[in-house]
């Protein structure tokens, strides 16, 4: 799942992409901890370029947030698709919190 929502900040090219990935947990080099296997919704922010028919996306470090949504013990389809309906309820927090960190 892949969701771009607009970001109203004066700029055509600022997105919020929301994505609902599977992890397969363990040891997380960027946060120094362990991760759970699951389902987790990330939120992050983006410039989304289209230059000569190429997809260009440009993020900035340490500004987006994921969430765990479904701990599961392996990846299934079934557990993808009741992880999405999970997702669909945690969205737009996630999003206000990610805004309100790059507001700043």
């Amino acid at each position: 799942m892949e969701i771009l929502k607009k970001i109203n900040n004066g700029r055509e090219t600022s997105f919020l992409k929301i994505e609902l990935r599977y992890n397969k947990g363990g040891f997380n080099t960027w946060t120094g901890k362990t991760d759970k296997r699951g389902y987790f919704l990330h939120v992050t922010p983006v410039d989304i370029e289209i230059t000569n028919g190429v997809r260009i996306e440009t993020f900035f470090p340490h500004t987006g947030a994921k969430m765990l949504i479904k701990e599961v013990k392996k990846q299934t389809e079934k557990a993808y698709q009741l992880a999405k309906q999970m997702a669909e309820t945690e969205i737009n927090g996630l999003c206000e919190y990610v805004l309100s960190t790059i507001n700043k």
